[in-house]
């Protein structure tokens, strides 16, 4: 298969700050501000404006790649979205987005897989450069606000303080830049969510009250995230590499023990780890390409670094070791 590389990268997070202390005031929580902060890792999230949606985020984004990567025309191979609700009942989302960024994909792809999705996109990107493909994007765009504002029963105090919203994305051709070196994908059993456990249709109540327990003690590796730390081992293995190795651990996961189990089972040090969910919150599949794009932006991923890139959600799971190669990344 093809290896697709990462050429460009693009970010877009809402203005609006809100941090634990306004959430707790706003929303009557009964836990305290600093209560979610030493149960999650999150001390401040955006909220998008009430104006703003996935497919709006999505466009601003894709613009962005656009001027990065130099397409002079607005021709590309593939788009591929993901979010939460990137679908549009008989609508394409990505073939929506793409319009109102003035995109004419020849193909245009919604993943809906949760957590997970840009992860396995990524996947999807790299069959179509092996089908002879020379440019795919991929969005990840997430509104999840509204969640909260809507008080659905699952998003109460335990998950208050993971919802944030943001968008990022990527743009995948044959050569240059941030390039895959091997993968590897699986499926766990249904109603498995990402902390392992299994969830009831509406969610799960008193999920941040299990993890901090599980903090005390150790947290059982099971579905999911069981999943997750074989699939990032067999890509590895694949790549011919251990961890120390690696340069950057970068993994969808909200909860801040998990986080740490995680690097544990890997054999990941605290400065391999990079996570913006402290700042961001849980932005679901927008998660993983805002941490590239930090990365790039930063200039913290220096050329011959590896990425072990981690994605988890919807009973699945694909790990993807990248290489920086010679090529700079525009951003």
């Amino acid at each position: 298969m093809a290896q697709g590389r990462i050429t460009a990268v693009a970010k877009y997070l809402p203005e609006r700050v809100v941090t634990n202390d306004e959430l707790v005031e706003r929303y009557h929580l009964s836990c305290s501000a600093d209560w979610l902060q030493r149960t999650t890792g999150v001390r401040e999230r955006r909220f998008a404006d009430p104006t703003e949606t996935t497919l709006s985020m999505a466009a601003v984004v894709l613009r962005q790649l656009i001027e990065a990567g130099g397409l002079r025309d607005p021709f590309v191979d593939a788009l591929i979205l993901t979010g939460d609700d990137c679908a549009r009942g008989e609508a394409s989302g990505a073939a929506l987005a793409a319009s109102m960024a003035g995109l004419a994909p020849e193909v245009a792809l919604d993943v809906c897989s949760a957590h997970g999705g840009f992860a396995a996109a990524l996947d999807t990107a790299n069959r179509h450069l092996d089908g002879g493909a020379r440019r795919v994007l991929i969005v990840s765009s997430e509104v999840r606000s509204w969640r909260l504002r809507a008080r659905q029963a699952w998003a109460g105090q335990d998950l208050a303080a993971l919802l944030g919203d943001g968008a990022a994305g990527v743009l995948l051709e044959p050569s240059g830049g941030l390039g895959v070196e091997a993968s590897a994908h699986g499926a766990g059993p249904p109603g498995a969510d990402a902390a392992g456990g299994e969830v009831p249709a509406q969610g799960r109540a008193g999920a941040a009250c299990d993890v901090a327990q599980g903090e005390a003690g150790r947290w059982p590796f099971s579905g999911v995230h069981r999943l997750s730390i074989d699939v990032s081992q067999r890509a590895l293995a694949e790549a011919g590499i251990g961890m120390d190795a690696v340069r950057w651990l970068v993994a969808h996961q909200p909860w801040l023990p998990l986080r740490k189990l995680l690097c544990e089972e890997l054999g990941a040090s605290a400065d391999q780890h990079y996570s913006n969910v402290e700042r961001y919150g849980d932005t679901a599949s927008a998660s993983l390409p805002l941490c590239l794009a930090e990365l790039v932006e930063t200039g913290a991923l220096q050329q011959g670094d590896r990425i072990l890139l981690l994605g988890m959600g919807a009973g699945s799971a694909n790990a993807h070791v990248l290489r920086y190669g010679a090529s700079p990344i525009a951003s």
